[in-house]
């Protein structure tokens, strides 16, 4: 496929664009990460966070800060770093102050 009519795709999945490195939108309409399931296994048992530890650790933050916010968390707008703040806000209850920075990879709706 040629390479300019590739950079605007999006994945239908995971919204990831072509203009992150090595994406590839694929027949489905998903991207090569989206359809490989490869990496399942591999780290299906390495979970090893405890809610109620986390609520803990939480709950020591709003202790120790006297100011608004509980916490900063960096945020790409991407999936991982908005469930990150997710779980601060809503599974922590923690007020966090984020930081984004635009790399340009991310489609305009993960924004």
């Amino acid at each position: 496929m040629n390479k300019d009519r590739q950079e605007n795709h999006v994945c239908s999945s995971c919204f990831s664009t072509t203009k992150f490195p090595g994406t590839i939108i694929e027949w489905n309409k998903k991207c090569n990460r989206c359809n490989s399931h490869d990496f399942e296994e591999e780290i299906k048992h390495q979970t090893t966070s405890d809610i109620s530890e986390l609520r803990s650790i939480g709950k020591k933050l709003k202790e120790k800060t006297p100011g608004k916010y509980d916490c900063v968390i960096s945020a790409s707008g991407g999936f991982d770093s908005s469930y990150i703040i997710y779980a601060a806000k809503k599974l922590l209850n923690l007020n966090p102050l984020v930081v984004k920075y635009d790399y340009g990879f991310n489609h305009e709706i993960a924004d």
